[in-house]
């Protein structure tokens, strides 16, 4: 997770450095320390970095919908930038401190530059603790969350399909639409419409999807069945998807 400004800080840059030199400490050979060059490089790394934090905060880095899968993934792309950018990056801030240490040791610079050469070394150090520091536990905490949430789902959901196949089975001994819609709160379609909203309540984002396409469209009054004839296929229908919908919970 990102809990640090990703701006570079101003007074590390080359251009603010050579401001806090004067004319001598530029133009005696004994005060040419090479802490610019560094600079400009560590600039240059962080720059790079900074398009890619979000991909280091699980709440920016997961594309596609919060899933186990894609958290998963996002999770080993931000292991491999801290390998790679990060690491990059973390290394050009410290060698640049280091440079920025040794110039304000120089005795033949002036006092200015050197104080500015400190604050360069205290400002570098400050962002290479905050590259340091970057922890990846929220993107563990996510994939604990979906599974909480999974085995909530679990517990939520399963009793309603035995309880449709049992009433559908019903249906089928006899057929009729009246037997189909049941009462306002009992009965094969109110079971249907039981699991659209708990699915719903569920939180769990697969499921939700997979609902919105498949069982969503089974709970509407214009899948119904106008006449007895429709009643046997409308049940087939119904728990044939219930079959797919079981498969999503394993």
């Amino acid at each position: 997770m990102i809990t640090f400004l990703s701006t570079y800080p101003v007074e590390a840059t080359n251009t603010a450095w050579q401001k806090k030199k004067s004319f001598m400490d530029k133009s005696k050979s004994a005060t040419k320390t090479g802490l610019g060059a560094t600079l400009t490089t560590a600039e240059t790394e962080w720059k790079k970095l900074v398009p890619l934090f979000d991909k280091l905060d699980a709440r920016g880095a997961v594309v596609g919908g919060r899933t186990t899968e894609n958290v998963t993934t996002a999770k080993k792309t931000a292991e491999a930038l801290m390998a790679g950018q990060v690491r990059v990056t973390s290394q050009a801030l410290i060698k640049a401190a280091a440079a920025a240490k040794a110039t304000a040791g120089n005795k033949a610079l002036s006092k200015t530059a050197a104080a500015a050469a400190l604050v360069i070394e205290s400002k570098l150090l400050e962002k290479a603790r905050n590259l340091r520091d970057i922890k990846l536990t929220d993107f563990d905490d996510l994939l604990v969350k979906l599974h909480q949430q999974r085995q909530g789902a679990l517990v939520l959901l399963r009793p309603y399909i035995g309880s449709i196949r049992r009433d559908g089975a019903a249906v089928k001994i006899s057929p009729t639409v009246d037997n189909y819609v049941g009462k306002a709160t009992t009965g094969f379609y109110q079971g249907i419409r039981g699991l659209n909203a708990a699915i719903a309540k569920s939180g769990d984002v697969p499921l939700m999807k997979w609902a919105k396409t498949n069982w969503f469209p089974l709970a509407q009054a214009s899948f119904l069945p106008k006449k007895s004839e429709e009643v046997v296929g409308k049940v087939d229908k119904v728990l044939e998807v219930l079959a797919e919908f079981e498969k999503q919970l394993a």
